[in-house]
């Protein structure tokens, strides 16, 4: 096969695998919550895509390069909601705790 007919499969592969972050990131942002996602597992990802980016720059693997790019940007997203979100979730639980006790 050659370089181009590689290289286009490459980005069906890649559109269809960036698809399926996107919708996860759109309920992650909509509920504000993102309780339901390991952050074990974010930190994976995101080694797994520095890993694998410069595995396909190596490669000189150009839909894969942008696939990387464009998918650790998302899995970055996701890692920072997850931070932030939970963060508020923790105060929340905090300030709610704190109240209890000062009625009861």
């Amino acid at each position: 096969m050659d370089k181009v007919t590689v290289e286009a499969i490459g980005l069906v592969a890649v559109f269809i695998g960036l698809a399926s972050l996107v919708p996860q990131l759109v309920k992650t942002w909509r509920t504000k919550s993102a309780g339901d996602l390991s952050a074990a597992w974010l930190a994976l990802q995101l080694v797994a895509y520095a890993f694998g980016f410069v595995y396909v720059v190596l490669l000189d693997a150009w839909a894969s390069i942008f696939g990387h790019i464009v998918g650790g940007s998302l899995t970055v997203a996701l890692f920072v909601l997850k931070l932030r979100f939970d963060a508020k979730e923790a105060g929340r639980r905090l300030a709610a705790a704190s109240n209890s006790q000062g009625t009861a």
